[in-house]
């Protein structure tokens, strides 16, 4: 077996993820492996360090851990140089773009405020024309208006 593959067995077994089957495999490779000996050996002494320390952590650690990596992520993302080569360029490229756009959209106004202009002017010349035009009034007369009684029996 590999020397990594060993490791990673070797690694897995403190982590207690290895099956009972690779257990076995990993210690036959170990006995024929003087350096995963060596490693076996100084990963049993490192984990029985740490589980006989008896110091606890102070209950503020993780937040302050917390805090710290939080703002040093926030200040990352605006303490990046940027080369200025790169961001003049840019800035004369979105002032051009953006002077475009303002001339369109103004020549778009005009257009529009003209439209508007052509259709009030449509709009008096149909008032003039219906205006003078007499209201028509309809009146109906009822000439030979029928009358329906019922009869007495």
């Amino acid at each position: 077996m590999e020397n990594k593959d060993l490791q990673n067995m070797i690694d897995l077994y403190f982590d207690d993820e290895l099956t009972s089957e690779q257990e076995s495999l990993m210690f036959i490779s170990l006995s024929g492996d003087e350096k995963g000996r060596n490693y076996f050996k100084r990963l049993h002494l490192l984990k029985s360090v740490t589980e006989n320390m008896n110091e606890d952590f102070p209950p503020q650690l993780e937040e302050k851990i917390f805090h710290k990596i939080f703002h040093q992520e926030r200040q990352n993302i605006f303490r990046k140089k940027v080369n200025p080569l790169f961001v003049y360029p840019l800035i004369l490229l979105l002032l051009f773009i953006s002077i475009f756009y303002y001339t369109e959209v103004n020549n778009y106004r005009k257009d529009v405020n003209k439209i508007y202009k052509d259709l009030q002017q449509q709009k008096e010349i149909i008032q003039s024309i219906l205006n003078p035009l007499p209201a028509a009034e309809i009146k109906g007369i009822y000439n030979n208006q029928i009358i329906i009684t019922a009869k007495k029996l």
